[in-house]
């Protein structure tokens, strides 16, 4: 399969990638910190049997000072990978989404189908991205997968994009952690 990997240089982008890579497929990376800028049209040259886009702003706290530019990176970006994947006549796309989505409070365990009430300017931007995706599919006939994420964690995470991440980098210091309410 040829494959192309938005924000191959992070983390989840790169273990995808890396994943990719091992299985025997042809991945193209794509990433801000090789020069693209997903804000902007982009051209791809094709055909891909899947486009994996997990390029975009992470984090709850930044977005609320930032919302301007999560919007420009999260949601005119998902639009503009979805129009060059379109464009290049990708098979499949799949979207890093995230479990923000149902709000601070979903019901547990919580299903797919369960109510959005997105409450962060990062949150609303990864709904606008999963309704960017199906739009896509209806319009276009481009099948889409959006993967609510809930904390993901590992090896090569930037500490400062979720709790989990803070709760091991506090660890790794020796550092008192602080919970607060009922964790």
């Amino acid at each position: 399969m040829r494959c192309l990997v938005t924000g191959n240089q992070g983390f989840i982008g790169g273990h995808m990638a890396r994943r990719l890579r091992q299985d025997g497929h042809i991945v193209i990376g794509m990433d801000s910190m090789t020069g693209t800028d997903i804000r902007e049209p982009i051209t791809l040259n094709g055909p891909y049997d899947w486009v994996f886009h997990f390029a975009g702003l992470a984090a709850i706290p930044p977005s609320m000072t930032d919302p301007a530019n999560y919007m420009a990176v999260n949601v005119q970006g998902t639009v503009n990978v979805l129009e060059a994947a379109r464009k290049a006549g990708a098979k499949r796309f799949i979207y890093a989404a995230s479990g923000t989505c149902y709000g601070h409070d979903p019901v547990l365990p919580t299903q797919e189908h369960y109510p959005l009430f997105p409450q962060s300017p990062y949150a609303m931007s990864k709904k606008l991205g999963e309704e960017l995706c199906a739009h896509w599919e209806d319009m276009y006939g481009l099948q889409t997968w959006s993967l609510r994420l809930f904390s993901p964690y590992g090896p090569r995470m930037s500490p400062g994009t979720s709790a989990m991440g803070t709760l091991i980098k506090l660890a790794r210091e020796n550092k008192p952690i602080t919970i607060t309410g009922d964790g």
